[in-house]
């Protein structure tokens, strides 16, 4: 048991120690910001096209849960079907 808990201490301490180190790049730090705003960004759009696109469609459609439900790949043809994307 005191051999399996020094090697989680000494596991614990190396992963903390990149952690820091890690944190202390400034432009790391800058690119993490950026792309989790860009992502932040992302999501918003794709709620937003979503929202346009059941807006077209009648609640309890067929279609409407088809949307609901669809892959990405599935919901990008309705976006083109309803002229939301190009």
């Amino acid at each position: 048991m005191k051999i399996f808990t020094l090697l989680r201490n000494k596991a614990t301490t190396k992963l903390n120690g990149i952690v820091k180190s890690t944190k202390a790049k400034k432009d790391i730090g800058i690119a993490y910001m950026k792309s989790w705003e860009r992502e932040k960004e992302l999501k918003a759009e794709g709620a937003e096209m979503l929202a346009k696109l059941l807006k077209k469609l009648d609640p309890g459609s067929d279609e409407f849960n088809r949307a609901l439900n669809a892959t990405e790949e599935e919901r990008q043809a309705l976006y083109k079907k309803y002229n939301i994307v190009a």
